[in-house]
């Protein structure tokens, strides 16, 4: 298994890997958002993305993008139709009640006590906001996603990133203990749970 950033050659089989995984992408599952994403993480150094590369098939990413307030105001301008389409997803998902379950009492001891000093998104060109981290279903269970994560911390430290923020859904308790193992403090924000992880200087 090779933990490796992608490439322009990885657009057609890293958006087959998010298709097949039903990936969302700030709340909307549009092909047309992630076929757009493959390509601007070609593309773009603002979007950063790692894979896991398993002999020449990709089982696994993370991808983020730098300065979140400024690439998605940028975005807006670059992709006004899939930024509709982005809107009308969101607004539908307020009005429709969730399937999901909430996170169950096992993850209380993951969480972090009293308020978060941080806010989503909030940060300037050192921080990073994480889209997606995911690994397919036949891939799970090998430490794929914490060596993801290592190869991509590594990758944006040596960028200039000092904090990377992930939001994690109230129901997937996996996705907290994920982050807790790889060094991200996490806490309830009231709509899921903020994960933030602070990057030191002694990632090499």
């Amino acid at each position: 298994m090779i933990f490796r950033e992608m490439t322009a050659a990885d657009q057609g089989p890293l958006f087959e890997l998010l298709s097949r995984m039903r990936v969302s992408f700030v709340g909307c599952a549009s092909s047309t958002v992630q076929r757009l994403m493959c390509h601007e993480a070609s593309r773009r150094r603002e979007v950063r993305c790692v894979v896991a590369d398993d002999g020449g098939a990709l089982v696994g990413l993370v991808i983020a993008v730098n300065n979140p307030r400024r690439y998605w105001r940028r975005f807006v301008v670059r992709h006004p139709m899939a930024a509709l389409l982005i809107l009308m997803s969101r607004l539908r998902s307020k009005t429709s009640p969730s399937d999901k379950e909430p996170s169950d009492q096992s993850v209380r001891p993951l969480l972090e006590p009293g308020p978060n000093e941080y806010e989503w998104c909030a940060g300037g060109a050192n921080v990073a906001a994480i889209q997606f981290i995911g690994v397919a279903a036949e891939a799970r269970r090998g430490g794929i996603g914490a060596e993801l994560y290592e190869t991509f911390f590594k990758l944006v430290a040596s960028a200039g990133i000092t904090r990377v923020d992930a939001h994690i859904e109230p129901w997937n308790v996996a996705s907290v203990r994920l982050h807790r193992r790889v060094g991200y403090r996490v806490f309830n924000d009231g709509s899921g749970f903020y994960a933030i992880r602070e990057l030191g200087h002694g990632l090499q």
